[in-house]
């Protein structure tokens, strides 16, 4: 049910996906990847303070890691 309210538009040319998805389903869409998890979220609130602290590198690609 929840492909209903869901669309994705794949555009060839500039390798983007455009996803459009309704407000009420929204949530359930987050838990089906995983964005609720506690080890997300710490992971996240733990990116956060490297960030204000400045331990963090710029990167201009995954390579370089």
């Amino acid at each position: 049910m929840a492909a209903k309210n869901i669309t994705a538009q794949v555009t060839k040319m500039t390798r983007k996906i455009t996803i459009e998805i309704d407000k009420s389903k929204l949530e359930s869409f987050m838990n089906t990847f995983g964005f609720f998890r506690r080890d997300f979220l710490k992971t996240v609130e733990e990116s956060e303070e490297d960030h204000q602290i400045g331990r963090v590198k710029k990167r201009k690609s995954l390579a370089e890691i």
